[in-house]
């Protein structure tokens, strides 16, 4: 039995949120997707996936665990990392114009023991400001 890194954890648990996706036919448009702030050092936020289906942009935060211990994944999603999520939200519209028109929405993939479910629209963004 081999101990895994949060990392290695976060990782399988991408792949699985990723596969899941792209075998539902949506399209991938980033990954990784970074956040950087202008006078800031070091980035500001990721965004784990990307995806589009039918006019809509698909913001997936991926949270895995191997087991319980620390709660369930989607509960580990703070005020501050929705807060995060919505500026990086914004930079990625800044910088791809091309989808300003697109409807938006979060997604939670939340990865427990290899066993995948998604939130869909876990979060809704409509009137939030900074």
């Amino acid at each position: 039995m081999s101990i895994q890194s949060t990392f290695e954890i976060g990782m399988i648990g991408q792949d699985l949120a990723l596969n899941h996706y792209l075998k539902n036919y949506f399209c991938l448009i980033d990954q990784n997707f970074q956040y950087y702030h202008k006078g800031s050092q070091g980035r500001r936020g990721e965004i784990d996936l990307i995806f589009e289906k039918k006019h809509i942009l698909h913001f997936v935060e991926v949270k895995a665990r191997s087991n319980q211990k620390f709660g369930l994944a989607q509960m580990q999603i703070s005020a501050t990392k929705l807060k995060t999520l919505y500026s990086a939200f914004q930079y990625f519209i800044l910088k791809h114009k091309q989808y300003a028109e697109y409807n938006m929405q979060f997604d939670v993939a939340v990865i427990n023991n290899s066993e995948i479910e998604i939130i869909s629209n876990a979060y809704n963004f409509d009137g939030f400001s900074m």
